[in-house]
């Protein structure tokens, strides 16, 4: 298979002849710091897949479209998409640079989700963008409103999944393409404890990135964990709708 793209924790392999579909490969490798900090973390690729496969999956049966297609085997099957150099970040509670950036303490909860935008860019720093500088650099208010609405969509399904299984959805990183396709606007990337934060409701241990940036350990077990619970809230689900 040629490889399409090669990220700092995901391969994107062409698939078919079709040039539609793409297969993503999710290695065990995690990163931080715009991969200043970097390791090999046996497994966590594969649990990482399925939780984005599941989250995917309650996504698209919700109505809010992604790129994913399936499982395939250790693989996602995915739409090949073009993907819009912007990162969406909604955020529930007080964390991380929202933290270091205001004088609100970390773990407040938000009167409302807040959206911030950046630019996709690693060699610039990722820096967070003002709508009146994604308009200058070319984005529509038609897409800045469209990214706005669908990310607080997205938010308020995996919000209601996460506080199901007794996690309180901190905030995450969305990133948004069309696919090649038909141009249809689509959810993509992944999604994982690498990029959303998630906290115990009972006893706000972090169950995310945040215990590799703060050297805690204990990486595996805690995204097996929500993994674990996720599978059983599923299983759940589908035995109430099949009775």
């Amino acid at each position: 298979m040629n490889v399409i793209h090669k990220g700092k924790v995901k391969t994107v392999y062409e698939c078919d002849d079709s040039g539609y579909e793409v297969l993503i490969d999710y290695e065990d490798r995690i990163c931080a710091g715009n991969g200043e900090k970097e390791d090999i973390i046996v497994g966590k690729g594969l649990v990482n897949s399925k939780i984005s496969s599941i989250l995917f999956e309650q996504l698209n049966e919700a109505g809010l479209k992604t790129h994913y297609l399936r499982m395939q085997a250790l693989q996602m099957r995915c739409n090949y998409c073009d993907v819009i150099p912007l990162e969406v970040v909604v955020r529930n509670y007080v964390a991380g640079s929202l933290a270091k950036q205001t004088h609100m303490r970390t773990g407040t909860r938000l009167s409302y989700p807040l959206i911030d935008f950046y630019l996709k860019d690693d060699s610039l720093g990722d820096p967070l963008l003002t709508e009146d500088r994604m308009r200058n650099i070319g984005h529509s208010d038609i897409l800045i409103g469209l990214l706005r609405k669908r990310a607080l969509e997205i938010n308020l399904v995996l919000s209601s999944l996460f506080d199901s299984i007794g996690l309180h959805l901190i905030d995450l990183k969305l990133e948004f393409g069309r696919t090649i396709r038909d141009g249809t606007l689509v959810l993509v990337d992944e999604l994982s404890p690498d990029n959303m934060r998630l906290w115990s409701q009972e006893t706000n241990e972090s169950k995310d990135k945040d215990l590799y940036r703060k050297d805690a350990g204990g990486i595996f077990e805690a995204y097996s964990e929500v993994l674990d619970k996720l599978i059983v809230l599923v299983d759940e689900r589908k035995q109430k709708i099949s009775s």
